[in-house]
């Protein structure tokens, strides 16, 4: 009886060992990940537990337990990985697993009419995250994310010590334009997930600043002349506090994507539809 089970072992063990071989697999061809490593799990067990002696009418049950073990663990990894979509082609994403920023940021180094940013593209900034805002009881400014560029504009987002979310652009003279919006479903809703927008565009003699709440626009602002932002080559100087690393904020999120230039309305569309199927978000059209 100990022979039998230690070549039983033997068997689990060579097929749980190629199973690890062909996770490169996954990496190459991951369609077919899951049907491969199987595979390769239960034909693994089966030969090994016929050169081990194991007993035939045990090499099925064998070759079953590895087979629905191979599943549980590549179910597993597609589950850590995350579902595949289609998303728009434009944008450098900044990505994020679903966890809460206290006071431990995270640094990533990384033309035109007068016309509102939705009806036409602007060189700016347009910022969306798929993110769950929370409240910290302390009076102080608490930080969502803070970019920067290379001349020294910044565009923020944070819950102010006042209590107000504040969408907040610094030119490169640090002369500073804050747009802010009340706390609510009426503005920026706290504890429950939703796709936020900021937006900042640029034309020629003006300047303007949006934010909106999965597809609604909440806030708006216009300066009647254009302000000077640099390179545009925006970089995530911190997510979940300031540039320096202070004024934690908190809140969960699933990603953090930017661009240096606001959307047309195509785009806004596209991206409102994915996101809001992708999250299954109410969005407002």
């Amino acid at each position: 009886m100990g022979n039998i089970l230690r070549g039983i072992s033997r068997a689990f063990g060579i097929g749980w060992r190629r199973t690890g071989d062909m996770s490169v697999l996954a990496w190459m061809f991951p369609k077919w990940w899951t049907a491969v490593s199987t595979g390769v799990a239960g034909l693994g067990t089966a030969i090994w537990a016929i050169v081990e002696g194991v007993p035939a009418f045990l090499w099925i049950p064998s070759v079953l337990v590895a087979v629905m073990a191979a599943l549980v663990i590549t179910h597993t990894i597609h589950s850590w990985s995350g579902k595949k979509r289609e998303a728009p082609t434009i944008g450098n994403y900044y990505t994020a697993t679903h966890q809460t920023f206290y006071n431990a940021p995270v640094t990533i180094n990384q033309p035109m009419a007068d016309e509102p940013p939705q009806m036409e593209k602007l060189p700016g900034l347009a910022v969306y995250a798929v993110i769950k805002l929370l409240d910290l009881a302390e009076i102080r400014r608490r930080y969502v994310f803070d970019f920067g560029t290379p001349e020294g504009s910044q565009s923020a987002f944070y819950l102010s010590a006042s209590d107000k979310f504040t969408f907040l652009v610094t030119d490169v003279h640090g002369e500073s334009y804050p747009l802010e919006v009340a706390v609510g479903h009426e503005g920026v809703p706290l504890g429950e997930l939703i796709m936020l927008v900021c937006e900042l565009g640029i034309s020629s003699n003006s300047t303007f600043l949006r934010v909106k709440v999965s597809g609604k626009t909440v806030a708006t602002r216009k300066l009647g002349f254009p302000i000077d932002v640099g390179s545009r080559k925006w970089r995530l100087a911190a997510l979940g506090a300031d540039a320096s690393g202070k004024n934690a904020g908190a809140f969960m999120i699933s990603e953090i994507v930017a661009w240096p230039a606001t959307w047309t309305t195509k785009e806004t569309s596209d991206l409102e539809t994915n996101v809001g199927g992708y999250f299954k978000l109410a969005i407002t059209t």
